[in-house]
This record gives C-alpha cells, structure tokens and sequence, in this order.
C-alpha cells in the first residue's frame, strides 16, 4: 500500500529448494506491478495492481543455507535482462529457456514491465537453500495513497532430467 507518491520499495523473493535434489538452470522473471497486469506464469490471472512500479537497480543475490548463513552471489553467476512484454502478454519458452534472441535487453527503460535473471550453468541451489533476489524499485507519480499494487515472478529450473515452471 502506498504512502505517497515518492515512496521507494525493496522487494525480496524468496525460492527455497525444499526437495532432495539440486536446482540447476535458474531462469527467473520478475514482472513488476503495473495497471491491469496478470501473472508471470499463469499470465491470464489478474493482478488488480492499481500503480506502476519500475525497477531501481540495488539487485542483490544471496544463498541462505538450513541454518540462516549466507552466501552472496557473485555478478559473474548470472545475467539481467529487461523487458517491455505488456501484461496482457505471456511469457513465452524462450522467455523462461533464457534465449537471448526473444526480446530482451541490457537496461531498464521506460516503458519496460519485467526484468529476468539467467543463472550460470555452474550455480546450483542446494537442498535446504534459499535464493533470495533483493531489489528496489519506485513507484510511480500517479500513484495515490492507499492504493495498492501486487509484484509477481516466476522461474524455471532442472531437477535431473526434469524441467519445472513455478509462480
């Protein structure tokens, strides 16, 4: 809920490895709240986002381990891009696949929705860790106090074999 119009969050989203086995080939996309979005991955749920909010920079990366120690990801483990997609629009596969060729660029522009993370081949996310992905971002000036907007993200990782999508 916002406070006023020059109000700057932090979000954080949090992807726990709650399963026996490593995470391997992270794709994560953060479509951040904006008038009449949807979700990332089921793009046809409805947001209800009342204001804009674009992405700051601050992007930080840490591995929390079972017993609270973290990690810091090193900038060489993954890539940024940024999107336009408008929130009427789903992701495509190639979007989650992280290919290069499918619309995505280098910085944050004005009218861009989304950004996505690429995790490097060599990152895993071990059993009982948490990837914990930290942000700001600013709300827009038409926002009006007591309106609210919803973040939404979704990724995309190997277990073996065996590709999963969640939101």
């Amino acid at each position: 809920v916002v406070d006023t119009a020059e109000d700057i969050v932090t979000y954080t989203n949090n992807i726990t490895n709650v399963s026996s086995s490593n995470f391997e080939n992270m794709v994560i996309i953060d479509r951040l709240p904006g008038v009449n979005d949807r979700g990332v991955v089921n793009w046809q749920d409805q947001r209800g986002s009342e204001f804009a909010v674009a992405y700051l920079e601050n992007l930080s990366l840490t591995v929390e381990d079972g017993n609270g120690n973290s990690t810091p990801v090193d900038p060489s483990m993954y890539t940024i891009r940024f999107s336009s997609i408008a929130f009427n629009q789903a992701y495509a596969d190639d979007d989650f696949d992280g290919e290069e060729g499918s619309g995505w660029h280098d910085t944050w522009q004005e009218d861009d929705t989304s950004f996505r993370i690429v995790m490097a081949d060599a990152f895993t996310l071990k059993p009982n860790e948490t990837l914990l992905i930290r942000y700001d971002g600013k709300i827009s000036d038409d926002a009006d106090p007591g309106q609210i907007a919803w973040n939404s993200f979704g990724y995309r990782y190997s277990v073996g074999t065996i590709h999963l999508t969640a939101e």
